[in-house]
């Protein structure tokens, strides 16, 4: 296989520096905005490819912990979550009031729910899932409405998403390193699975174009799961980043032989040799716009987000494409939109 240069997955639009760490919050962004905290308690909202001052939201009384977008085309939103508040913001709406003069403002649909991991939004726009401690709390995204609460996990939940393809579906993932699908109409539990690793579930994404849906765990363990229509999920691979990663890197050796340097190391190994744990803290969709022939399966390709770098793998042939090594950079909740 030719090599794939970074540059046909990335460009550098712009860098933002927050100023308090942002790696164990969850960040978002789409195809024209992206989000992130700034002190603390506020939220900056930047356009993409715009160099102009940023959409400052003011409300949270505490530090923001989660933020997503929604998914509805017609308007843009955003829901926020801190210890005293979940916020829904409706993006254009508040730009607007900004050109008048107001202040601008969201809607609060839930109070002190705790800290709030992780925020999701159904297909629609109108429901919302918040993380905090061991439940999911059901939230109305028009108004302040408990519409559910979610209690089953033995440990905390790090996350919960929304079926795409069918709105009235919920996974969650938990610390006690099991995965639970529910009806959120009802409240009740379609399946759950056996604990699936020694470390806990971190991350989570579904692949529409073929009914699955992918979960990643502390210790570099992927698990990629059919959901089909009587929900009794099958196991479809499970795979160990690391192992794709020296397989990967075997591959590269016998295509490029590496050359001694002076020091006797190697001139290619800029990863160095010793072994840690890859987490699976992330995991988002491959959109490419090149057409590279090895992307020819782009609809099969997802990043894997870990705290060494990102990982482009193709679920088809169970192959890593590409590693993009970050050195000095934690990436807890790395969010990207289109690439």
């Amino acid at each position: 296989m030719a090599a794939v240069t970074s540059e046909q997955y990335f460009i550098e639009r712009f860098a933002v520096t927050c100023n308090n760490p942002v790696s164990h919050l969850q960040l978002t962004c789409c195809h024209s905005h992206c989000a992130v905290p700034w002190q603390g308690k506020n939220i900056r909202i930047y356009e993409n490819n715009n160099l102009e001052s940023p959409l400052e939201l003011t409300g949270h009384h505490c530090d923001v912990s989660a933020m997503v977008f929604g998914t509805v085309s017609d308007r843009l939103i955003l829901c926020s979550a801190s210890k005293d508040y979940v916020i829904v913001w409706d993006i254009h709406r508040c730009y607007r009031q900004i050109k008048e003069g107001v202040i601008a403002s969201g809607r609060v649909v839930g109070t002190l729910l705790g800290r709030v991991v992780h925020l999701s939004l159904c297909p629609l726009s109108w429901k919302v899932a918040a993380c905090s401690g061991s439940r999911v709390v059901l939230l109305n995204a028009k108004k302040e409405e408990v519409l559910g609460v979610l209690k089953a996990h033995l440990g905390p939940v790090t996350a919960s998403e929304f079926c795409p393809w069918d709105a009235n579906l919920l996974i969650s993932i938990s610390e006690d390193r099991t995965f639970k699908i529910w009806d959120v109409r009802k409240g009740d539990i379609l399946y759950e699975s056996a604990v699936l690793s020694a470390y806990p579930l971190l991350s989570l994404f579904f692949m529409e174009q073929n009914s699955q849906f992918i979960t990643g765990s502390g210790d570099g363990q992927l698990w990629c799961y059919t959901l089909p229509v009587d929900h009794k999920c099958r196991l479809v691979t499970k795979l160990d980043l690391s192992k794709l990663e020296q397989r990967h890197e075997r591959n590269l050796r016998k295509i490029n032989p590496p050359q001694n340097g002076t020091d006797g190391t190697t001139c290619n190994d800029v990863r160095g040799t010793v072994e840690t744990t890859k987490p699976v803290l992330r995991i988002w969709a491959q959109r490419p716009q090149s057409s590279h022939a090895s992307l020819q399966q782009g609809e099969s390709c997802v990043w894997i987000g870990s705290s060494d770098g990102l990982y482009l793998l193709d679920l088809d042939t169970s192959e890593l494409l590409k590693i993009l090594p970050l050195k000095g950079i934690i990436c807890f909740h790395l969010t990207l939109g289109d690439t």
